[in-house]
């Protein structure tokens, strides 16, 4: 199963929307957050969406590891930062496993973090109006074009 990635900052809204499709792993994640912190338009503080229902992870207890070491070390200052992941179902094991395992570093990097499996559901958690949610709903069918 082919992996892509893909993302788009939307510097208007201080958001950042991430897509991953095919079988992904912990270096997809950390080479695409790697190349969106190369952007000029990057800001550390601007939110996350990480869409990863057409996604199948595969990660297991070292990737994650390395997935936390990597945000430890890149995000350890986050505080107020949100991130929520998009998922196809919310009882997914191996996505609510890796939240789970996210959200345990919370304390240390104050970024709140959700699980979601609908845009809608993330717009109302940042807070964001209709507009927005449609913003959120045509950047993603941008994205999932761009990695056809």
């Amino acid at each position: 199963m082919k992996t892509s990635t893909a993302y788009k900052i939307l510097v208007e809204k201080e958001l950042i929307i991430e897509y991953y499709t095919g079988e992904v792993r912990a270096h997809d994640f950390i080479s695409l957050k790697e190349r969106i912190c190369k952007e000029p338009d990057y800001d550390f503080s601007f939110d996350t969406i990480i869409d990863i229902r057409d996604a199948a992870l595969a990660i297991d207890e070292n990737d994650l590891s390395n997935i936390l070491a990597f945000i430890n070390i890149k995000f350890k200052d986050a505080a107020g930062r949100k991130s929520a992941y998009l998922t196809a179902s919310p009882n997914d094991v191996v996505q609510t496993t890796m939240y789970a395992s996210l959200n345990e570093i919370n304390n240390q990097l104050h970024m709140k973090m959700g699980t979601f499996s609908t845009v809608k559901a993330v717009s109302k958690w940042f807070g964001y109006n209709g507009t927005t949610t449609d913003l959120i709903e045509s950047t993603i069918a941008q994205l999932k074009e761009k990695v056809k």
